[in-house]
């Protein structure tokens, strides 16, 4: 070997060393030979580059959407496997990953995920995020408006129900605001008041009706008398 070989060895090593980080760089720097410390370099690397490449793959086969989270954020979570797919140079086209999203949406998304499948324009990424966050935002207010209908209208209210006779008066008529002057409690009035009337008064009623038979009795005598002094003139 000659002299010019050593100095192009050295120098090789000394590039390479120089691309290591200060943690690799201990471990290399007694290398003699530079084809030797780089084909360890790239053994190790590379397998270890394509372990990588393997375990996303991985994870974007067996990514599942579910219904208990959003759609949306779901479908932004695998572009963001399929940017890493781009920093592991791994070539993955923009058709693939609209393709894989509509593929994996959830079962209760398989009407939407069917018209998509069949639309002959190609959507790209921006655009199917952009559809699924409407979809996304309609099913959100049906969801709304069902559980207001519901609490608008229980199910105790229908016709034909128990509640049936909670119901108020048929015409609009208002519930009577008074105070009944029978028992003095609020809501009714003393023609409908279910408490007998006090019998305060009964014994002036009785003492007024025999002071009247006592007037009758003396008319009665009055007049009598009257006819006798007539019929003896």
């Amino acid at each position: 070997m000659n002299q010019a070989w050593y100095h192009n060895n050295y120098l090789a090593i000394n590039i390479i060393l120089e691309g290591l980080g200060d943690t690799l760089y201990p471990v290399y720097a007694g290398a003699k030979l530079a084809k030797e410390l780089w084909n360890g370099l790239n053994k190790k690397y590379q397998a270890k580059d394509a372990g990588t490449k393997k375990f996303i793959v991985g994870k974007m086969l067996d990514y599942k959407m579910v219904d208990s989270k959003s759609v949306v954020a779901q479908a932004e979570e695998l572009t963001v496997i399929f940017n890493k797919y781009n920093e592991e140079k791994v070539g993955v086209s923009e058709e693939f990953q609209v393709a894989a999203i509509i593929h994996k949406l959830p079962r209760s998304w398989e009407d939407f995920q069917a018209d998509l499948k069949l639309k002959r324009t190609e959507l790209n990424l921006e655009q199917l995020l952009i559809r699924l966050r409407i979809r996304e935002e309609g099913l959100a207010r049906r969801s709304g408006g069902a559980k207001a209908n519901v609490v608008e209208h229980p199910s105790g209210s229908s016709h034909g129900g128990k509640d049936k006779k909670k119901m108020g008066p048929i015409g609009g008529v208002s519930k009577f605001a008074g105070k009944c002057y029978n028992c003095g409690i609020t809501g009714h009035r003393s023609s409908d008041c279910r408490k007998k009337k006090p019998q305060k008064n009964k014994k002036k009623t009785t003492e007024a009706m025999c002071a009247e038979l006592d007037n009758l009795d003396l008319c009665e005598v009055v007049t009598e008398a009257y006819v006798r002094d007539v019929l003896s003139m």
